[in-house]
């Protein structure tokens, strides 16, 4: 039994984001994270609140890691983007609430407040830092 708890240790600090693997990189971290954003998207069109729970849960673990690869960005900048992401956990809180409680308008509504956080964030990267998430803005110059 002894060698089972050293890996059981272990696997508690690799992350907490429920055994998902962390994205590589600022490109990986934006892109997982719109990648949940969309995913969530796709649920609410097609009336499947239901799932939406467990697709907000990694939200706020993925926006950290797209702050923990922002070091680069000059103080102000990224203190606007700690300040999003800070705003990040109650937004998917209110997400998985509204759609918990069978509620689209609701959930409607934090979807929006979802990508207007990751607009915010968006607009602090120099041009090409990040690149477009897979079907958003990818006409824009």
């Amino acid at each position: 039994a002894g060698s089972g708890a050293c890996a059981d240790e272990e696997s508690h600090h690799e992350g907490t984001s429920h055994g998902a693997s962390e994205p590589e990189g600022l490109a990986g971290a934006w892109t997982a994270l719109w990648s949940a954003r969309d995913g969530i998207a796709a649920d609410v069109e097609a009336g499947r609140l239901e799932t939406i729970h467990e697709k907000a849960e990694p939200i706020p673990a993925l926006a950290q890691a797209l702050l923990r690869e922002s070091g680069d960005l000059e103080p102000a900048k990224r203190a606007r983007v700690e300040s999003a992401v800070g705003q990040i956990p109650k937004v998917a809180d209110g997400l998985h609430e509204a759609a918990d409680a069978g509620d689209a308008d609701r959930t409607r509504r934090e979807l929006k407040r979802l990508d207007g956080l990751l607009q915010l964030i968006r607009g602090q990267y120099p041009a090409g830092a990040l690149p477009a998430a897979p079907g958003h803005h990818g006409d824009a110059p």
